[in-house]
């Protein structure tokens, strides 16, 4: 009988020690998700702000051009 209230005694702990277990891992990888999910985010802004600076580069570009030609224009006029 002692050694049924051990074993069971046992197994108790054993369960609380697998619950304890699995919440930890639960919350690392709660963790780990909103590390990742920030670092992602961040990725995405850097994205959207390096595609509307190559937006402006390439509308100052076009101005460029459009100047230039306009030059051209002139000096075969002169």
């Amino acid at each position: 009988m002692k050694a049924i209230r051990s074993a069971s005694f046992n197994l108790f702990v054993l369960s609380l020690l697998l619950f304890a277990g699995s919440l930890t891992a639960s919350a690392q990888s709660e963790s780990t998700s909103v590390a990742l999910t920030e670092q992602l985010d961040s990725i995405e802004s850097r994205l959207v702000e390096s595609e509307s600076r190559e937006k402006q580069i390439l509308e100052n570009q076009a101005k460029i051009l459009e100047e230039l030609h306009k030059l051209r224009f002139l000096v075969r006029r002169s």
